[in-house]
């Protein structure tokens, strides 16, 4: 008599939705939490054309940046796959 097949659960989104909502995710809170509340004030829901925006002078992108985490990923998918056998 064979075992019956095993199921596979994934949490979080499994191997794929889960890794990309917190890759796109947590860069983009960051960026609303600094938007919306900075030395300059916060947010407030009495005045919502309150929001202080970034703080003068704030890069928010660059090309060096983008190159940084594209090699870092780049290096760590190399390293990963190295290790894993597929």
């Amino acid at each position: 008599m064979r075992a019956p097949a095993e199921i596979i659960h994934f949490e979080f989104g499994g191997p794929y939705l889960g890794p990309l909502a917190i890759t796109v995710g947590l860069p983009a809170v960051c960026y609303i939490l600094t938007y919306i509340c900075n030395a300059r004030g916060c947010f407030t829901l009495r005045d919502p054309l309150s929001i202080p925006g970034f703080p003068p002078g704030t890069v928010v992108f660059s090309w060096q940046a983008v190159g940084v985490v594209i090699g870092w990923s780049l290096f760590m998918a190399s390293s990963v796959s190295a290790r894993v056998q597929i």
